[in-house]
């Protein structure tokens, strides 16, 4: 529960089971409570949620659709959640002409918020900051550390940063190059496969578990490379440019724009070979390049990407939104 501008907002977070009591029960919680609005995933389970909420007299019932998996057996389930909301919240202009195009709904329900960073949890850090860092981490003071923030998944391309690494085998060899991943192994193959491509440089190469502390991490690293085959609006481009550091991502999603906006980072066409290539051009340049270059970075991000801008935008649509349920409740 939350209050948006005078507006009484019900976050359905909890995955609900398809099942008739729990679908009475909700409904009786939202009429109860005299929520104005409820605000949703439309993800996967998520999706039982938004069976009750058009079904309420003056409730707006807004969706934040992030893309992803589309399940054949919920499509008919997700057109019709989708054409009965008010509104459909997406961080990415391709997800939002993605979402026109699926669900045949009118361009003017779809409004594009891209994400917002904390600016007070992730902060820029100079080279102090970094040594700091990887003390109370237990890195090496003297290395170059590449940093991905991700679960070990297909999707984000671990496999591929692998792959490059294994081209720039010399060059690791050469210097203390350590590449650090954290987040939930959700394909025990796959890493399996990533460790067995590492055999010559395996001490140089950290799969770790997830981080309730990823700033520090951040701080630590002296570029975070974003290997991912699908993305739609990753929040690590803008944690890695509010830490100020630079990063190396493929070009799905997103991620070109973002670029674009805060002019810099590094974005690659999605191959090991061009991965491999971009991170050989900046592991030979000076530690202090790196990062003052991530520094220049911190600036445009926090003006473009700010959590309070994103914050503001979603309660103006959420006000939009009711407004626009009770003028339609008033007409009938």
């Amino acid at each position: 529960k939350l209050e948006l501008q005078g507006v009484r907002v019900h976050l359905l977070r909890k995955r609900w089971r398809l099942d008739p009591i729990l679908w009475w029960s909700l409904r009786r919680l939202v009429v109860r409570e005299r929520f104005d609005a409820v605000l949703s995933m439309l993800q996967g389970t998520n999706l039982h949620n938004l069976l009750v909420t058009p079904t309420v007299r003056g409730v707006a019932c807004l969706i934040s659709y992030r893309g992803g998996t589309v399940y054949s057996w919920l499509a008919r389930t997700e057109g019709r959640i989708a054409y009965r909301a008010q509104r459909l919240i997406t961080p990415a202009a391709s997800v939002a002409l993605d979402v026109v195009e699926r669900y045949r709904i009118a361009s003017s329900k779809v409004v594009h918020i891209p994400n917002g960073c904390d600016s007070s949890r992730f902060t820029p850090g100079d080279g102090q900051k970094q040594l700091e860092a990887r003390q109370q981490l237990g890195l090496p003071p003297d290395a170059l550390i590449l940093y991905t923030p991700s679960r070990i998944d297909r999707t984000k391309g671990q496999d591929i940063m692998a792959a490059a690494l294994a081209l720039l085998q010399p060059l690791i060899s050469e210097k203390e190059v350590l590449w650090v991943n954290t987040g939930q192994c959700q394909d025990l193959a796959l890493k399996r496969k990533i460790e067995g491509r590492v055999p010559p440089f395996a001490s140089r190469v950290r799969l770790l578990d997830a981080t309730d502390r990823p700033e520090d991490w951040y701080a630590a690293a002296d570029i975070v490379v974003l290997p991912s085959r699908v993305e739609a609006f990753s929040n690590v481009l803008l944690e890695s440019s509010f830490s100020g550091r630079l990063f190396v991502a493929a070009a799905v999603g997103e991620t070109p724009e973002v670029a674009a906006t805060i002019g810099g980072g590094i974005v690659y066409d999605g191959s090991s070979s061009d991965l491999a290539a971009k991170l050989t051009d900046l592991l030979n340049r000076p530690r202090r390049e790196l990062i003052a270059e991530g520094l220049r970075l911190a600036g445009p991000a926090r003006n473009h990407y700010s959590l309070d801008h994103a914050t503001r935008k979603f309660a103006e649509t959420i006000s939009d939104a009711v407004a626009e349920r009770r003028a339609g409740m008033l007409v009938s």
